[in-house]
């Protein structure tokens, strides 16, 4: 995850330096890279961090509990956006729900529990639909590797689930159907031609995204060229967006080939250990997978590494559980021998 951070900064790095590219990724990132490889991870106890993690996911519902309620704001996530903020929750549900499933510790596996569900009802108070929609299928996945997969136990979690679900949708009825329906109603002008919603927008992005990547398929135009071409939509919301509501396509058009090559592999190399004998290996804990999962299904309708407080979390939240789960293998070797 180091090396191809690092050649990931270096390459976005360049673009700055050569054409006037944003450097807040590569900013970004190096500091995080720096973080995890600097900080003496081995002189903090491992139940600690896990504290860290399922407070982080309490406060998550806490924040979204004030603004919902004292500031009365229907969609949270007011400090960030509410689509990155989605995200953040989303992540931090996992983290609880995997801690929530495997924590020998009552009072950590309670707060856990507690975290989890205060993410969620964060994430159901963002409103917003992709990752509201992807994360009950990669917290069932999640769990189904987090334990010994029998039928029975596969069966439990299929129902526990489910009854999630339900009584998500029985909490937040008059939200979620006030959405199924617009979501409805946005399909319905999409049809009529009329690209001026949520939905339309990104249908115009997306195409005018896969029309600019023919301009320079390698390097990509740069993000000048792109905000400009954006700017000169003749579509007045359209115009507005900073990106393309995609991070494939975003990535494509800005840096090329090349630029989507380099994130793809700083996303999966966290899912990667080089041995002792300089050998790449697949180094897979359920954990780390779901992670990367739900970015990726994300950055299909969003550009979560356009938003750096989301290239922090995901850098040293997974940097931080390689290192956690480092010291596990090696205590299980010694053990061993």
């Amino acid at each position: 995850m180091l090396l191809s951070g690092a050649a990931a900064f270096v390459y976005f790095g360049l673009t700055h330096l050569i054409r006037g590219d944003d450097f807040s990724f590569s900013r970004t990132l190096i500091t995080c890279l720096a973080y995890i490889g600097l900080v003496p991870w081995k002189r903090f106890s491992q139940k600690h961090i896990y504290y860290v993690f399922v407070i982080s996911s309490i406060f998550c519902g806490l924040n979204a509990g004030y603004e919902y309620v004292v500031m009365d704001i229907k969609r949270v996530g007011i400090a960030t956006n509410p689509i990155p903020y989605a995200l953040y929750c989303s992540l931090l549900a996992l983290v609880s729900i995997h801690l929530a499933i495997t924590s020998n510790d009552r009072l950590l596996k309670g707060l856990a529990v507690l975290g989890a569900v205060m993410a969620c009802c964060a994430l159901l108070l963002t409103d917003v639909r992709g990752v509201i929609l992807f994360f009950p299928f990669v917290a069932v996945f999640l769990a189904m590797k987090s334990i010994d997969a029998t039928p029975r136990k596969i069966v439990a979690i299929v129902v526990i689930a489910s009854l999630s679900v339900v009584c998500s949708y029985a909490v937040f009825k008059t939200k979620i159907d006030q959405r199924i329906a617009r979501t409805l109603h946005e399909v319905e002008l999409v049809e009529q031609g009329k690209v001026r919603t949520s939905i339309g927008i990104r249908f115009a992005l997306w195409q005018f995204g896969m029309e600019t990547i023919k301009d320079d398929v390698l390097l990509g135009i740069g993000d000048e060229k792109l905000e400009q071409g954006i700017k000169d939509l003749p579509n007045h919301r359209v115009s507005k967006q900073p990106h393309l509501h995609s991070q494939y396509l975003d990535t494509l058009a800005r840096f090329g080939v090349v630029g989507l090559l380099l994130l793809t592999a700083f996303i999966v190399s966290s899912l990667l250990t080089i041995t002792d004998n300089k050998k790449l290996l697949w180094n897979v804990s359920p954990l780390r997978a779901s992670i990367v999962l739900m970015i990726v299904v994300a950055a299909t309708t969003d550009v979560p590494f356009h938003h750096t407080h989301m290239v922090y979390l995901f850098t040293v939240l997974v940097g931080v559980l390689i290192m956690i789960e480092g010291r596990d293998e090696e205590r299980n070797s010694d053990s061993l021998r």
